[in-house]
């Protein structure tokens, strides 16, 4: 679990609650628990529409950089998909919200492993179509889903919302204040979570594993539809890098710029306008 010194806020504490299970008129959620390669704890929440006898299509839902599982980006997707019947789960990555490690390590190879160990929960999941699954994620989330997309087989059907493909990109411009030569001397940064303003410890591990990582390389490996949404007011990620991974896609995809949206999906009417393109993409498309 999150030790002491990593947790983000006493507001997480509040959204952890009683969230065991959950029931609306139209689906089921539970919170489950699994674990990466590492024998590292991962929680999510899975959302089943209540039907039966049926094999359901999946969405995995993979929150951004100091999110998590209780965002109101994944807990709305997870609603509308649910009205679809599409089953859903939102997990947190590595460090972030109730599964294990410290924020202070996170990389993107580490939260890689919590995106594997949730598909192979996933595929252990006896109402789940196999051949129907797919993964959705926004900012680094999107990365996750890029690469994940590329890597795994199980995945035939991706969103990417405001999605990071390249790190370098976003270094060279300035990444949370943090100056690089400091970072790497130090051995770690600060950074202020916006959300809540927390001060966070990062680690310069963040750096060194995230350059490796060429999210242009793995969307020309993508082999299934893709739909990518980025607005062009984002400050945060430029859509300069969108408009840049669209062209790799080789395979079905849809590019949609939202105008005067920035990386939060402000102004808030617009939020609906994104869960309407994710949802209605993977209903055509799962």
């Amino acid at each position: 679990m999150i030790k002491e010194s990593d947790k983000f806020s006493e507001d997480f504490i509040g959204k952890m609650k009683t969230y065991n299970s959950i029931t609306s008129g139209v689906f089921v959620e539970k919170k489950v628990w699994m674990k990466d390669e590492l024998g590292r704890k991962v929680c999510g929440i899975l959302s089943k529409p209540k039907v039966k006898n049926v094999f359901l299509p999946i969405v995995l839902l993979v929150h951004g950089f100091t999110s998590d599982k209780y965002s109101k980006t994944y807990v709305s997707l997870a609603n509308d998909l649910a009205k679809k019947g599409i089953a859903s789960l939102r997990i947190d990555f590595f460090g972030h919200g109730e599964s294990q490690g410290n924020f202070s390590d996170i990389t993107i190879t580490n939260a890689l492993k919590s995106v594997r160990a949730a598909l192979d929960y996933i595929n252990e999941l006896g109402f789940v179509d196999k051949n129907r699954i797919g993964i959705a994620g926004a900012s680094l989330g999107g990365e996750l889903s890029n690469i994940s997309s590329s890597k795994f087989k199980e995945i035939s059907c991706t969103a990417l919302l405001c999605s990071v493909s390249s790190y370098i990109e976003i270094f060279k411009k300035g990444f949370r204040g943090i100056n690089v030569s400091e970072w790497k001397k130090k051995g770690y940064a600060e950074i202020i979570r916006k959300r809540n303003n927390a001060k966070l410890r990062l680690n310069y591990s963040f750096y060194k594993d995230t350059i490796k990582y060429d999210g242009y390389k793995y969307g020309a490996k993508i082999k299934y539809p893709v739909l990518l949404v980025h607005g062009d007011n984002d400050i945060s990620v430029d859509i300069s890098q969108s408009k840049r991974l669209v062209k790799t896609f080789k395979e079905k995809h849809k590019f949609v710029i939202l105008k005067g949206v920035d990386h939060y999906f402000r102004p808030e009417s617009s939020r609906k306008v994104v869960y309407k393109h994710v949802v209605d993409w993977f209903s055509g498309n799962l």
